[in-house]
């Protein structure tokens, strides 16, 4: 079948257009953080005097390929990750502290990224959209979303929250969020500034549903705060707090869901890149965030103890270190073997999902009126 005039151009259309140009950017930027994650394991190899065969930057057939340190460096087709590969006899001869450095040492870099990333973008202004609320907004409504217990309530405009159920906030917005999402369908006295007077406002909380979860919906939102300047070092600190923050409630998230056995806030490939490539459209302030939230995933993903993971590793070989032995081959080779069926299986699933998910969000933005879309408290 011949291709008519208009898909052609319509392909030529794609190609040079921006959306390409982010759907290339974002490819890369993923494979940047695996090819970090491996160049990790490679330096810590250098380190320890272990023998490192190859490292690539890609995947595939190789383009560039020089040796150089003992080691053959290579450019590969595909530019999604790399690799490196270690002389399993130069490996063994090493001793257990050594492979567990060895190990951590992807988990090691991934982190790294997103602490320099963080404190990077604190020292040049974080965007607003990757801020917690309490620290972008101040608890004076500048919305009201129509036909919200908000607006039901008689709230409005310029109100400022001094308190719910007698209790000060204290000026937090994340002490409103808080007392918000834990009542929902329940009814709470708001005490607010209207034009210099208090007066107290009953106001019976709806619900929004996120995944199994339901909270509390008001239906408001908060105005913008005014960022105060801090010093190169504030910066810094802020920049490290925040990351910790991150990296402890995406370890809750990981724990919620292995002892839950609830995968529905774990999103697939497709997700994932789909969400680089509209991040990466966003600016790069936004982009690079996305690329240190998603590296701080990856180092706590690879923690876990699933045999194809770094965690798996490391359990593989305490197990040998306690034992004095190295297990036999060919029960290594067939937990591999099980353990990549199930991998391949889970992607495959969440791939399935991840279209779905995209396809339904697709239709409802189509069909949504933009003050009745999630998001709002």
């Amino acid at each position: 079948m011949v291709p008519s005039i208009g898909s052609v151009q319509a392909l030529l259309s794609f190609f040079f257009s921006k959306t390409l140009l982010f759907v290339i950017l974002g490819s890369l930027g993923i494979g940047f953080l695996i090819g970090f994650h491996e160049l990790g394991h490679f330096l810590m190899c250098k380190l320890l005097k272990i023998d490192t065969l190859s490292f690539s930057i890609g995947m595939g057939p190789r383009l560039i390929s020089k040796k150089w340190w003992k080691t053959q460096f290579s450019f590969s087709a595909l530019p999604l990750g790399g690799y490196v590969e270690i002389n399993p006899k130069s490996f063994d001869t090493h001793p257990y502290w050594h492979k567990l450095l060895v190990m951590l040492g992807g988990i090691g870099f991934n982190l790294i990224f997103s602490y320099v990333v963080f404190i990077a973008l604190h020292i040049t202004g974080m965007p607003d959209s990757m801020l917690p609320i309490a620290q972008s907004s101040k608890p004076i409504i500048a919305a009201i979303i129509p036909e919200s217990p908000a607006e039901i309530a008689g709230l409005r405009p310029k109100d400022i929250i001094l308190k719910i159920n007698g209790s000060s906030v204290d000026g937090n917005v994340e002490t409103i969020i808080t007392k918000v999402s834990e009542n929902a369908n329940q009814a709470i006295d708001l005490t607010i500034k209207r034009k210099r007077k208090e007066r107290t406002v009953s106001v019976k909380l709806g619900e929004q549903v996120v995944g199994r979860s339901v909270f509390g919906y008001l239906g408001v939102q908060f105005e913008k705060a005014v960022r105060k300047s801090v010093s190169i070092w504030q910066s810094v600190v802020d920049g490290v707090a925040y990351t910790n923050r991150l990296i402890y409630r995406i370890a809750l998230a990981f724990k919620s869901m292995i002892t839950t056995k609830n995968i529905s806030g774990l999103g697939g490939p497709i997700m994932v890149v789909s969400q680089t490539v509209h991040h990466a459209s966003k600016g790069m302030k936004i982009f690079l965030a996305l690329l240190a939230l998603i590296s701080i995933n990856l180092a706590v993903l690879n923690l876990i103890p699933v045999p194809i993971m770094d965690g798996g590793q490391i359990l593989l070989h305490t197990i040998e270190a306690l034992l004095r032995k190295k297990l036999p081959l060919k029960i290594k080779e067939g937990i591999f073997l099980i353990t990549w069926i199930l991998f391949f299986g889970l992607a495959l699933f969440l791939s399935l999902r991840d279209v779905a998910n995209l396809y339904q969000e697709n239709r409802a933005q189509s069909t949504e009126h933009p003050i009745h879309k999630k998001g709002h408290m």
